[in-house]
């Protein structure tokens, strides 16, 4: 897989707990809102710079209604892509 959702917004649940491994693994943090901004989920990906990093929208379009995937890029500021 090339991304993991670790909090879910609407839930207030967190999905998987943030390991060295897991930040290794996946280096890139990235948070799913929809139209209105709102927030849904934050997770981490492998990449932030190719077709495989719209890959955790592809999946919140389907399952929540998302509309917008942001990657923290590394001045610490949320980018869409």
């Amino acid at each position: 897989m090339s991304y993991v959702i670790l909090f879910d917004v609407l839930e207030c649940l967190t999905l998987r707990q943030t390991t060295q491994e897991l930040t290794e693994t996946y280096p890139h943090p990235f948070r799913l809102l929809d139209g209105d901004g709102n927030h849904y989920y934050y997770g981490r990906s492998k990449t932030s710079d190719d077709e495989t990093a719209f890959a955790p929208l592809d999946w919140a379009r389907d399952d929540s209604g998302c509309t917008k995937v942001e990657y923290l890029d590394r001045y610490g500021e949320w980018t869409p892509l």
